[in-house]
């Protein structure tokens, strides 16, 4: 499995602040890596959502960021980009075909959008066609570990 040219990102024990520090950092990585999709990773409680909450901040995004657990996605508009709030978790596992978010593609394909994907492993062909950045989160009390690697499409097994 090849990573793009871009570093990956690996940080252990982060505080709150440390921990929006390293999102918007990321933000502005993407703007590098164009049309990413971020496929979050982590346990209930890991901080996903708290992450693209932070993340959101960078996109000028006035709007409080909550998680789309029962809407499935939650759109958000910035002064200096967008964010499509994704979360996946009570869905079973689907093929892209039968997704049946028509304007889904059309914000994926967005360069100026953040789409990021909690629970993506129910969407496992999703990497097979998008640039993205895999994001793991694990919480140890306060603190969190975060390690997010770059991808081009079909780079990565899931």
């Amino acid at each position: 499995m090849k990573e793009s040219a871009i570093e990956p990102i690996v940080a252990d024990d982060l505080n709150e602040i440390e921990t929006e520090r390293l999102a918007l950092s990321l933000v502005e990585r993407c703007r590098v890596f164009p049309g990413a999709v971020w496929l979050m990773e982590g346990d209930l409680g890991a901080g996903k959502t708290t992450f693209v909450r932070f993340a959101s901040q960078g996109l000028g995004i006035d709007d409080t960021v909550n998680s789309p657990t029962f809407n499935l996605c939650n759109q958000y508009e910035g002064r200096s980009g967008n964010l499509n709030h994704f979360d996946l978790y009570r869905l079973s596992p689907l093929s892209l075909d039968e997704l049946e978010f028509a304007e889904l593609w059309e914000s994926l394909s967005d360069t100026f959008t953040i789409n990021a994907i909690e629970w993506w492993t129910r969407l496992p062909s999703i990497h097979s066609r998008l640039p993205f950045v895999r994001i793991r989160l694990a919480a140890n009390g306060e603190k969190r570990s975060i390690i997010a690697h770059f991808f081009e499409p079909g780079e990565m097994k899931p």
